[in-house]
């Protein structure tokens, strides 16, 4: 699973992870300090209720547990085709978990192995 900016996006809001966990617990998300501790050093991937449930409490999109929107600000639109394979950023969410690709040739990779375990 693709690295969640979790620890930053705290960190900028100036909120502790035992107050995060307080947090989703009072939004209906009941989460320990451990289980947030685990995502923030990526020892565990939430599932896809779990991010969604961050986002609500955080008050963001989903994509913004992935990328910055300084990062995409980085290139405007019209230059997205001079952007090096190695600046891609794509997220995809398959069979009920997300991945994310960094290069053109990681996310042809990926979509091979998938039809491959298709064939299957």
């Amino acid at each position: 699973m693709a690295e969640l900016r979790l620890k930053e996006i705290l960190t900028s809001r100036g909120i502790t992870q035992k107050d995060f966990a307080e947090m989703m617990t009072q939004a209906g998300s009941p989460m320990s300090k451990q289980f947030v501790n685990n995502i923030v050093t990526g020892r565990q991937n939430p599932s896809w209720p779990t991010m969604e449930a961050i986002t609500r409490v955080l008050g963001i999109e989903l994509w913004e547990l992935f990328v910055s929107s300084d990062m995409l600000n980085e290139k405007s639109a019209p230059d997205y085709c001079e952007v090096p394979q190695q600046e891609l950023t794509a997220l995809i969410e398959f069979r009920g978990n997300l991945y994310k690709a960094s290069s053109i040739a990681e996310l042809e990779k990926m979509i091979a192995d998938w039809k491959e375990e298709n064939k299957k």
